[in-house]
């Protein structure tokens, strides 16, 4: 039972982020939203029983691609005027909602083969060695701080202008 509302917790956080994300007009924002977003699929991920794809999305998204995405932004000049609008957005939202109606006919009608039995999963395989690996933790740590500390020392360094 908690985890089925730990599901649905995060769901709504990722729900509500991913929708601030797109709506706001100031960019800095919609990148702190999706790195919200990815985080609560971290937790998607783990409440559904895969912590390898978790931490995979961590360390992947919010480390390196959620970074990137803030490091970028913040090295552009006019990160402080936001998004403008156009006239496109009606047509958008419509995409949007038959793209939407389209997959979620597409998962009513399409019947889905249930296998029994415990086949090997190839990720259990790796993040069992990853894992039981002395030292592999520490590793991705450090490497992790020292791409910190380059990305860091970047954004000191062209900010200083």
């Amino acid at each position: 039972m908690g985890l089925q509302i730990a599901f649905w917790a995060l769901a709504a956080i990722l729900l509500c982020s991913a929708i601030f994300a797109i709506s706001t007009k100031s960019v800095m924002r919609a990148c702190f939203a999706l790195i919200i977003c990815f985080l609560s699929v971290s937790g998607l991920f783990i409440t559904l029983g895969f912590e390898f794809l978790a931490v995979i999305q961590v360390m992947v998204y919010v480390g390196a691609v959620g970074v990137l995405i803030i490091m970028s932004v913040m090295m552009t000049k006019r990160n402080e005027e936001g998004n403008v609008s156009n006239k496109f957005k009606l047509p958008a939202i419509l995409a949007s909602l038959c793209l939407a109606v389209l997959g979620v006919f597409a998962v009513i009608t399409t019947n889905w083969p249930v296998t029994e039995g415990t086949a090997s999963n190839p990720i259990d395989n790796v993040s069992a060695v990853f894992m039981t690996t002395p030292g592999a933790i520490l590793l991705m740590i450090i490497a992790a701080l020292i791409i910190l500390t380059a990305i860091v020392a970047a954004i000191t360094t062209a900010r200083e202008e």
